[in-house]
């Protein structure tokens, strides 16, 4: 394992590379009074005492906003926060880090130290649990993406090989939380949601140990609804796996910048809408038997495309449809209603839940509450175990210019 180590600043004597203009000065620094403060920083933080040393960095960056020696210390300001275990203004101070200097050659640590202080701060949420908790897992699908945008911008930075190793951990711990909501699925009866997050699995996190029982239960609950699953008859397929998970390696240590020579001077018909209907999957569905009093309206038939809000904010208001599920991740959703070809049977659409943001999945337009209602039970036995419920089209509507307004 590479242990990356900091060498404390002994001397304020280098050049400032790449850091964009630093923001307005508030009053005017003096670099030696900057330097004092600096300095008790870095002696705290040489000496383990992170929590004077965030105050001292702390106090730096609120009376001399401008000077050179602020730049350094918001990196150490960071680090500290991320040591005492404040992972939340770590992850602020970092982000701030990037906004103000987007272009410093140490920017990829700031990158770097985000995805570490999200990481922590997940697994902190959750400590002593045998199992990930919905909150857990946003939180690390979170850190997934920190980590993502070091690798994709900052290729050859020599935080890359430390990141690629907590994002395989990362990505473990989500894919084993999917087959966890899988096999709960397949005990449920839950077939197509059961086979929703194993795909998740082999989909988003190929290379987790858990990916051959990803593959099983995938054939297992395409079996129990009776539809061939894609791997069925690809005998020669293999699954990467890793045995066991992945150490984590060191944690790295703010770099130390170069400074300068010259400084010296709804309402719901059927459930309660306060938190969605989560079933975290798409269905599988028959075309409801129609009758002339019970017929489900899907218009434009001839569309392969996947219909969205945009297909929903044209229905009339006054109609019916039948909400099947919602799911925080969108592109397994899409990927079932196409190897369903359920395009033109169902619709999405996003809506925002006190900051979350679910893709929700509907059923056919119906003119009216009572044939809606009597269409769900002409489902099939696995989509109405899903428990889905009717909504008024004008509900959903109010539903999407909310999300509008707020993306």
């Amino acid at each position: 394992m590479r242990i990356l180590t900091f060498i404390p600043v002994a001397a304020l004597a280098l050049l400032i590379n790449g850091c964009a203009t630093a923001p307005e000065t508030k009053m005017q620094a003096s670099p030696r009074q900057a330097s004092d403060i600096y300095t008790q920083g870095q002696q705290s933080l040489t000496q383990g005492d992170y929590a004077e040393a965030a105050k001292q960095f702390k106090n730096l960056e609120q009376h001399y906003p401008s000077s050179a020696y602020t730049l350094q210390a918001q990196m150490e300001l960071a680090y500290s926060y991320f040591k005492t275990g404040n992972y939340t203004s770590a992850i602020d101070t970092s982000e701030r880090f990037i906004r103000n200097y987007p272009d410093n050659e140490n920017i990829d640590y700031a990158y770097y130290l985000r995805g570490l202080a999200s990481y922590e701060k997940s697994t902190a949420q959750n400590a002593g649990s045998p199992v990930s908790t919905q909150q857990q897992n946003l939180s690390l699908q979170t850190t997934a993406q920190y980590f993502s945008a070091l690798l994709r911008d900052f290729p050859n930075s020599k935080y890359a090989h430390d990141t690629e190793k907590r994002m395989a951990y990362v990505h473990e711990q989500l894919a084993t939380h999917e087959i966890m909501l899988a096999k709960q699925s397949l005990q449920n009866k839950n077939y197509a949601k059961a086979m929703i997050h194993a795909r998740a699995v082999t989909e988003q996190y190929p290379a987790s140990s858990v990916g051959g029982e990803a593959e099983n239960i995938t054939q297992m609950a395409s079996q129990m609804m009776g539809t061939p699953s894609e791997n069925a008859n690809d005998n020669n397929k293999t699954t990467t796996t890793k045995a066991g998970l992945i150490a984590m390696p060191a944690v790295a240590v703010a770099p130390t910048l170069k400074l300068d020579s010259d400084i010296t001077s709804d309402t719901h018909h059927e459930k309660s809408e306060a938190a969605p209907h989560h079933n975290d999957i798409a269905m599988t569905v028959d075309t409801p038997a129609e009758s002339s009093s019970s017929k489900m309206m899907i218009g434009n038939t001839a569309s392969n495309e996947i219909r969205d809000f945009r297909w929903l904010n044209e229905r009339d208001g006054s109609h019916y449809t039948i909400q099947l599920l919602s799911t925080l991740k969108e592109q397994p959703l899409l990927n079932f209603i196409k190897d369903k070809q359920l395009q033109n049977k169902t619709a999405y659409f996003k809506k925002d839940i006190n900051g979350t943001i679910w893709h929700t999945l509907v059923y056919g337009e119906y003119p009216d509450a009572k044939t809606a209602r009597s269409s769900i039970n002409k489902l099939p036995d696995f989509l109405r175990a899903s428990q889905p419920w009717i909504q008024n089209i004008s509900t959903i509507q109010q539903d999407i210019k909310n999300f509008s307004s707020k993306h």
